[in-house]
């Protein structure tokens, strides 16, 4: 089903990832956020929140930073995304992060409000002035919270 213009969903996912450049190198994120869908028909949603991410490489970090999403529904079963994260460390004030998600994602799968997100995750981190790239997948969980007023005619019950 099309989502509705006056719904809100609750968002959570985990992801993860390999850098192209390293074998050595891969992700494992946890994202939480708050989104809701904007302009007939119903084809548009931002979202916002957080995201926590372990970098497994020769130097593990872990960094937690607020992320912005958009997305475009195309069709009943497919939304087209990007998504932008700047990210703190939990470990070490140098390493900070820049991150920037585009992909294809599929909501719902089989009715439920599970689905399924394929991206490329373009990383660059501002403590080595390094850059890489990270093929992902994720699965997210989407809990809807409608908002809708119902609109009755004058005289009706």
């Amino acid at each position: 089903m099309m989502p509705s213009t006056g719904m809100k969903e609750i968002n959570a996912g985990v992801a993860a990832g390999k850098s192209v450049e390293s074998n050595n190198e891969t992700y494992y994120s946890f994202h939480t956020g708050f989104g809701m869908w904007k302009y007939a028909p119903r084809r548009i949603n931002y979202e916002a929140g957080f995201n926590l991410k372990l970098n497994n490489s020769a130097m593990n970090y872990v960094t937690l930073g607020p992320y912005i999403n958009g997305s475009v529904r195309l069709g009943y079963l497919t939304d087209l995304f990007a998504e932008t994260n700047y990210d703190f460390s939990l470990s070490n004030q140098n390493e900070k992060s820049f991150h920037l998600r585009a992909g294809i994602s599929y909501p719902k799968l089989f009715y439920s409000p599970v689905g399924v997100k394929f991206f490329g995750d373009f990383n660059y981190y501002s403590f080595d002035r390094s850059m890489t790239v990270f093929p992902s997948v994720g699965i997210y969980y989407s809990i809807p919270i409608y908002n809708e007023r119902k609109k009755t005619e004058s005289g009706s019950e």
